[in-house]
């Protein structure tokens, strides 16, 4: 089952850090760590988790990137910081049914964006240390940003990136290595979800039109699909076990309307009708959740 909701976020990190009654919070960084950006990568299998999240100082000036693995028992293990480069603004992480990590990172040396490399970084099974390597560099003072990323069930990573010339969807196959691909997309916004067998869905936004594309984690995307009009559309996109998805996106509910619309698709096919959900005038940020049937 698929389902449209605005706290899908929300209930999905309290679902991973789900303790026992009466267990209380844990405190997961130092008191003046100044801590932000937090990611959450869930187990394939359920039970164990890895947390990362960018660090900073008294002042507020960022200063790099700090992980947590939250053990099958609800303990966590000690902070590790993975050395990056600088400041952290973006960070997108993956666990691998095998047990090894793998994170994309948008970090940069400058006080301010400009300067900031796209890095992958990888851990062994069973902890260990953190191995990196540059995926985008910046150029002409652009850095780059992780707009959005998805985790797949196999331990597959990808991310809709703003890179130096445009938008990039980066793709690492669970064991394999990073893929560049450059899209037409101009807008930094969008949404993308992975599913079984390596199924991807992405939404970009082209000028005025909504645009979605299915493809998987290697070769080229499908062919374009336009969903609906809207200036930088916030978008949420799930697939389900089965490989159906679905879509959410704020967008044109008429001919001077905006609202939050939706659509959804069989197994690899084209999204259906696309209907208005709330035509409200504050609806917005929509985020989509894949249920487990």
């Amino acid at each position: 089952m698929l389902g449209v909701s605005r706290v899908a976020v929300l209930l999905v990190v309290l679902a991973v850090l789900w303790c026992p009654a009466g267990a209380g919070a844990s405190v997961l960084s130092p008191e003046g760590s100044a801590p932000g950006l937090v990611a959450v990568a869930p187990a394939p299998s359920g039970g164990s988790a890895l947390v990362a999240w960018a660090t900073g100082d008294r002042l507020g000036y960022g200063t790099g990137l700090a992980v947590r693995d939250r053990r099958a028992d609800g303990s966590f293990g000690p902070v590790q910081t993975p050395a990056v480069g600088g400041a952290v603004w973006s960070v997108a992480p993956a666990l691998l049914p095998s047990g090894e990590a793998v994170m994309l990172v948008a970090s940069g040396p400058g006080p301010g964006p400009g300067s900031e490399r796209l890095l992958l970084l990888r851990r062994a099974a069973g902890g260990g240390t953190w191995t990196s390597r540059e995926v985008i560099a910046p150029a002409d003072g652009q850095g780059t940003f992780i707009v959005a990323w998805a985790a797949g069930p196999a331990g597959d990573l990808a991310a809709l990136v703003r890179a130096p010339g445009g938008l990039r969807l980066v793709r690492v196959p669970a064991g394999g290595e990073p893929s560049v691909l450059a899209l037409r997309a101009a807008d930094p916004v969008g949404g993308l979800a992975l599913g079984p067998r390596g199924a991807l869905r992405l939404v970009t936004s082209e000028g005025l039109r909504v645009i979605a594309r299915r493809g998987s984690m290697t070769g080229p995307l499908g062919a374009p699909q336009t969903l609906g009009r809207g200036r930088l559309p916030e978008v949420g996109v799930a697939i389900d076990r089965r490989g159906r998805a679905a879509v959410a996106f704020s967008g044109q509910t008429g001919r001077n309307g905006f609202g939050v619309l939706a659509a959804q698709a069989p197994a690899g096919g084209p999204f259906g009708r696309v209907r208005v959900l709330d035509a409200g005038p504050n609806a917005g940020a929509p985020q989509v959740a894949a249920g487990a049937e």
